[in-house]
């Protein structure tokens, strides 16, 4: 929590980044590879979560398309990552683990113009994914065509619509909270009707607010003192004269603000 970087892994052009639990197999880095932007790929890692050091698995091929969003699940002990390129599909690949990762695509699904963000919720393998221009689609598992469960309004989503987070809560319940980019917040949706709670923006303080967000994360649980009901995390695009960061926010504080 102090910003100190902990390792660094020369991946070239990567953007959007994921991990899962694989138990036995490890903590699973995934991270979208568009080195190569007509054909997009996927580099994967194991964590060391005690030396914080990346073991590179390979790279494995992904489809056609510039390699954009990235989130994945290990649901009954099999790793699924989603790519959202940038031209509209989303790949659904099963990745392999072995001497060197394999990937095998299930399944292609599509929005109508640009995608980036990307959220599952790993007790039932939903997929959620965010039309930058249009707004949040929800596709089950399984489904190949998804349904449009929060459009851009200018009320609660301003485009374009980024980075996707979730938080569970008891067997279908929790929050999805996503970047508006266009006005520099973030909107909390109630799961599962993802009815809009409310919004709010990371402002400054003792150090400076977040803008531009493209990615973010949010996890429950207790991370110390300063974030004892959970923690949210922004990419700050905005940050001038310094380089891109990240902020993080206590998710009780985000919850107080917003009453729930």
């Amino acid at each position: 929590f102090d910003g100190a970087i902990r390792s660094f892994t020369d991946g070239g052009r990567v953007n959007n980044v994921d991990l899962v639990d694989m138990g036995a197999d490890g903590v699973i880095v995934i991270a979208s590879d568009r080195n190569d932007i007509a054909n997009a790929k996927a580099q994967l890692f194991r964590l060391d979560t005690a030396a914080a050091t990346l073991a590179p698995l390979g790279t494995v091929a992904v489809g056609a398309g510039e390699a954009y969003g990235m989130c994945a699940t290990g649901r009954d002990g099999t790793l699924l990552i989603y790519s959202p390129v940038k031209e509209g599909a989303i790949y659904e690949q099963r990745i392999t683990l072995g001497a060197a990762a394999t990937a095998e695509t299930l399944r292609t699904l599509r929005v109508a113009t640009q995608p980036e963000g990307c959220v599952v919720d790993h007790r039932d393998g939903t997929l959620y994914v965010g039309e930058e221009d249009a707004g949040i689609w929800r596709f089950r598992t399984g489904a190949d065509a998804g349904e449009m469960v929060a459009a851009i309004d200018n009320r609660y989503l301003v485009a374009d619509v980024e980075g996707l987070g979730l938080v569970p809560e008891g067997a279908t319940g929790g929050w999805l909270v996503a970047s508006s980019q266009g006005d520099n917040a973030y909107a909390v949706f109630r799961l599962p009707d993802m009815a809009p709670l409310g919004r709010f923006a990371v402002v400054p303080g003792t150090i400076g607010g977040a803008e531009e967000t493209d990615g973010l994360e949010v996890i429950a649980g207790d991370f110390g003192p300063d974030y004892p009901e959970g923690l949210f995390v922004a990419q700050d695009g905005h940050n001038q004269p310094a380089a891109q960061n990240f902020k993080l926010v206590s998710w009780a504080a985000i919850k107080a603000a917003l009453g729930i």
